[in-house]
């Protein structure tokens, strides 16, 4: 989806595309479905020959259950990466989605860090009362925020941008 912005933008494109019968909020709304398209059918071809090849019921819930987090997490990149992407040209996006990856690693390990430094506490006793599907429940929430205010932050970028 980032490249179909790209494609767009390609000679002037953008030029020609908004004199087309459709808004720009519209244009938006098409790049997101079409994100969430494509990363729908790819996270449920990629899971098929994880499926076949998993003998034991447990393996297969556990690869459901990864690949459900994947998805979840393609859905937050794609939140922050439409705006960026419709905002900047795509020099500028990938510097940012570089730095973003490294944000995103050093979070990840900087919460590794932090829940080594909590064994035994009260927080992560706390985490650990949660069940599963409550867990799944809050990312997709969030998502769910994360991927609307995306939505109409990337409408508010598609209504200054002249062309």
């Amino acid at each position: 989806t980032v490249g179909t912005i790209s494609y767009d933008s390609y000679h002037h494109g953008m030029n020609f595309l908004m004199t087309l019968p459709f808004t720009r909020k519209e244009y938006v709304i098409s790049k997101y479905l079409t994100a969430a398209g494509v990363t729908l059918a790819a996270g449920i071809l990629s899971m098929i020959p994880g499926l076949l090849k998993a003998q034991s019921v447990s393996t297969r819930k556990e690869f459901l259950i990864s690949t459900g987090a994947v998805m979840i997490c393609a859905g937050i990149f794609l939140a922050i990466l439409l705006p960026m992407r419709l905002k900047y040209e795509i020099e500028k996006s990938r510097i940012l989605m570089v730095a973003l990856v490294a944000v995103i690693f050093l979070l990840a390990a900087g919460g590794k860090k932090a829940l080594e430094l909590c064994k035994g506490s009260a927080t992560l006793h706390l985490l650990n009362t949660f069940a599963g599907w409550q867990i799944a429940a809050a990312m997709i929430v969030v998502m769910v925020v994360c991927m609307a205010v995306s939505v109409k932050v990337s409408e508010g970028i598609m209504e200054r941008k002249e062309f």
